[in-house]
């Protein structure tokens, strides 16, 4: 089993943002909202699920538009974009990198303090003025600046995540990755445009 990146932005400030960082079973169903927003949705059990549902039911109301506001980063290069644009990651240090990119691809902060993902893994959050910071920062890396420490040998070495995919096809290897960085980038700075907060899992 594998893990993947998502990314969905949420107006903030707004109640139903507000209620995720008090209670854990909210932040949870964030990763559901799509869900949440279909009549039939099964999701009606609790009243933290009435919350969720009622809560979006009105934000779409105020912005049709919100679910689109997503990324699903499916090719699984997060760790990737993070080793190439972070020197701390490239000296093999997994944890407290104060890089723009990690905060960017693994989110600033914890969303709340105990929620996590299918898998166990926390979900993570970006509050809107690290969204601005991060999109700004995003939309000024090249792609040549991506290129300039791409080696999947040294980084399957550092153990970036899936980098024995770059082995016999780097060029390749790079397209899936530069397209992968671009869907975040373009969602950050559409995120930004709208004053959202994001919500980030890796699951």
């Amino acid at each position: 089993m594998g893990v993947e990146a998502s990314y969905q932005a949420i107006p903030d400030p707004c109640d139903l943002l507000t209620a995720a960082r008090e209670n854990l079973a909210i932040a949870e169903a964030l990763l559901f909202l799509k869900q949440y927003a279909r009549p039939e949705t099964l999701f009606q059990e609790s009243p933290e699920d009435r919350f969720v549902a009622r809560e979006l039911k009105q934000l779409l109301v105020q912005f049709p538009d919100l679910l689109k506001e997503h990324f699903y980063a499916g090719g699984r290069n997060f760790d990737a974009i993070i080793y190439l644009l972070s020197a701390h990651r490239r000296e093999a240090n997994f944890e407290n990198d104060p890089s723009m990119i990690y905060k960017a691809v693994l989110g600033s902060e914890l969303l709340h303090p105990e929620a996590a993902a299918s898998q166990g893994r926390p979900i993570r959050f970006c509050p809107a003025p690290v969204v601005r910071e991060a999109a700004a920062y995003l939309d000024s890396v090249s792609p040549e600046d991506l290129r300039e420490h791409l080696d999947p040998k040294a980084m399957y070495a550092a153990a970036v995540y899936k980098s024995q995919f770059g082995f016999n096809n780097p060029e390749e290897y790079f397209a899936d990755l530069l397209d992968e960085f671009h869907g975040m980038r373009d969602l950050y700075l559409l995120a930004a445009e709208n004053g959202r907060a994001m919500i980030v899992s890796i699951d």
